[in-house]
């Protein structure tokens, strides 16, 4: 989970295998589902086709993750300019 999530923060694209629901949840949230696989579907055939569609497609998924972290970054200084607000009354 945490090298996935490292892994976009730098535009670099990994395939996630979920062995928690916060996995599941982190994808959707990034819109980045397709390159999510769950434990208990993990076979070679499923690691290969997500593989070859993430090749597929890697400029794409690259826009994703860029565009993404920009939404998390820009919802994370509003919640620290709000912080600020408040705490300074």
């Amino acid at each position: 989970l945490h090298s996935f999530a490292i892994a976009c923060c730098m535009h670099t694209p990994a395939i996630l295998v979920g062995y928690q629901p916060k996995c599941e949840d982190l994808v959707e949230s990034l819109g980045l589902q397709s390159l999510h696989v769950r434990t208990s579907e993990v076979n070679a055939e499923n690691l290969v086709s997500t593989v070859e569609s993430l090749y597929d497609s890697i400029e794409e998924v690259q826009e994703k993750q860029h565009q993404a972290v920009l939404r998390i970054q820009s919802s994370l200084h509003d919640f620290v300019r709000d912080v600020i607000r408040v705490a300074s009354g």
